[in-house]
C-alpha cells in the first residue's frame, strides 16, 4: 500500500525582533501563524447559492475566482495598460507574481515597538512602485470575521466592473503575502489600489505618487476610517494622527 504525502507547509514569516533576534511572525491576538501565500484562493462552499445585490456579472451565478475577478477595466498594475480592451493587454499573472515572490530581496520584516511587525525597505522605493499584490482567500460580501483576530483583510470588487458595488474582502489572516504586515499610518507613503494584470483583478499596495521610502525606512499605508470602530486606536505618532487614543491625547 502506498502512502500518499501530505503537500508541504508553505513558508511561515520571520521578523527581527527589537533585540535582533530571528523569530517567526505571528497573529497578534491569536498567536497562530500565518504562512506565506503567493496568490488568490477560493472556498466555493463559502459563498452563498445565490448572486449578491447588484452583481452585474454573468447571469448564469457560478461563483469561481474566474466570474468574480475576471475585468479588463482599470491599469495593469505590471505595464500600466489602462485601455479597457479585451486583447489590449497581454501581461501575464503568473509573471507578476513570480516577481512578487522575490519580495525578500527589497524588504525584510521588523518589529516595532507598540506596532507589532512592520514592512522596512533594503532599497530606495520610488513614488508609484506597486509594493506587493494582497493575498489571501476570497471571501463573500458580508463575510463575518472573527472578532478576537485584528483584521487582516481588505475589500475588492466582484464582477467586470471595477466601480461594482458588491464587495468580497480579501482574508489573510492565515495566509497572504508579506504585504499584509505593512502597518497604518496617517501620514502614509503608500495606498491601496484595485487594478488588474492582464485580465484578473488584483489588490495591492501602491506608492502615492509624490512619496519614496529611503534604505531602512517604514512602508506604511493608511488603512482607512473602518479599521478604527469598535475601539481601536492608532499610533502611528504622526502628530495630526487622525485616531488617537482619547488618553493618549490628554498625557
Amino acid at each position: 500500500m502506498v502512502r500518499l504525502k501530505a503537500p508541504p507547509k508553505s513558508k511561515p514569516f520571520r521578523f527581527t525582533s527589537i533585540s535582533g533576534r530571528r523569530r517567526i511572525a505571528k497573529n497578534i491576538r491569536s498567536k497562530t501563524i500565518p504562512r506565506q501565500c503567493g496568490s488568490v484562493t477560493f472556498n466555493p462552499s463559502e459563498w452563498p447559492t445565490n448572486r449578491p445585490k447588484g452583481w452585474n456579472g454573468p447571469k448564469t451565478w457560478k461563483p469561481s475566482l474566474d466570474t468574480l475577478l475576471t475585468t479588463t477595466e482599470g491599469m495593469c498594475l505590471l505595464c500600466g495598460d489602462e485601455t479597457p480592451k479585451p486583447n489590449s493587454c497581454k501581461c501575464s499573472l503568473e509573471a507578476f507574481r513570480a516577481k512578487e515572490a522575490q519580495w525578500e530581496k527589497l524588504f525584510e520584516l521588523k518589529e516595532v515597538e507598540g506596532m507589532g511587525v512592520g514592512v522596512f525597505a533594503k532599497k530606495r522605493i520610488g513614488p508609484r512602485t506597486v509594493i506587493g499584490e494582497y493575498t489571501g482567500v476570497l471571501n463573500p460580501p458580508g463575510h463575518l470575521y472573527d472578532t478576537s483576530e485584528v483584521g487582516y483583510h481588505v475589500q475588492v470588487p466582484l464582477g467586470p466592473s471595477i466601480s461594482s458595488k458588491p464587495c468580497g474582502s480579501i482574508d489573510a489572516t492565515h495566509e497572504g503575502s508579506f504585504a499584509r504586515f505593512v502597518n497604518h499610518s496617517c501620514n502614509a507613503k503608500a495606498r491601496f489600489v484595485t487594478g488588474r494584470v492582464g485580465r484578473t483583478r488584483v489588490t495591492a499596495i501602491m506608492m502615492k505618487g509624490n512619496r519614496a521610502v529611503k534604505v531602512g525606512e517604514q512602508l506604511t499605508v493608511d488603512y482607512g476610517p473602518w479599521y478604527f470602530q469598535g475601539g481601536q486606536y492608532c499610533y502611528c505618532g504622526y502628530w495630526r494622527c487622525r485616531h488617537l487614543d482619547p488618553d493618549a491625547r490628554s498625557t
